[in-house]
């Protein structure tokens, strides 16, 4: 079993009504780091910081992920 390193991670999840929040989250793993920005972004458990919230009239959903470094 491999283990995945921990990195910084810019996470933007793209909702229904298009509003992207584009996180920084450090000091996890990927799978992590999506996980947080789907489900625990307020959660003072992880370093999790709202640094972009964008709204349109669009209608798409994402998820889209990059290392920070």
């Amino acid at each position: 079993m491999t283990t995945e390193e921990k990195k910084d991670w810019e996470v933007t999840l793209s909702g229904m009504k298009k509003h992207d929040d584009t996180y920084l989250i450090r000091n996890v793993t990927k799978e992590d780091a999506i996980y947080i920005a789907e489900n625990q972004n307020a959660s003072p458990k992880y370093d999790c910081t709202l640094i972009k919230e964008d709204e349109s009239d669009s209608e798409d959903e994402e998820t889209t992920i990059k290392e920070v470094k």
